[in-house]
């Protein structure tokens, strides 16, 4: 969220608020292409949560396509959640443009634990075309990024 050329993800919420942001790692080493490391983090005044989380870029490319037809129509919902269900993330708009994020993420841990941490982010529509456009900027520049790679 720092705003520089080097950072990918996209984020709901604005500080000082709660916000829910991820971050782009770096390819996850699986053998598919599709498979990505992300950071997911929590941030509040005096709270933080954190770690990594492995999905593929199909749920990018659908949710950022939900949430530009709420943008676009005022209406309806998007939903996202990372192949693995360590990110959830569901969007509602009322008929007056006030969007309700509802978010759950699950800590990957090993054995039977899965920490969970549910919360909710209240924002308007003006805010969706941002979430719209970063993760537009986040599958472009991982297309651009495949292509280089592969010349």
């Amino acid at each position: 969220m720092n705003g520089s050329d080097d950072w990918h993800g996209f984020w709901i919420g604005t500080q000082p608020a709660l916000t829910l942001c991820l971050t782009y790692l770096e390819p996850s080493g699986r053998s598919e292409d599709e498979w990505h490391l992300f950071r997911a983090e929590a941030i509040a005044p005096g709270f933080e949560a954190h770690f990594d989380c492995a999905s593929q870029l199909g749920e990018f490319e659908a949710f950022r396509s939900q949430v530009l037809s709420m943008y676009e129509t005022l209406r309806g919902e998007a939903h996202f959640e990372t192949t693995e269900s360590n990110v959830s993330v569901d969007g509602t708009m009322d008929r007056f443009g006030h969007v309700f994020w509802a978010v759950t993420l699950r800590s990957p841990r090993s054995g039977e634990i899965w920490p969970e941490l549910k919360f909710n982010i209240n924002e308007d529509q003006t805010l969706l075309w941002n979430v719209a456009a970063k993760i537009e900027d986040l599958l472009e520049w991982l297309s651009e990024r495949a292509e280089t790679s592969r010349t």
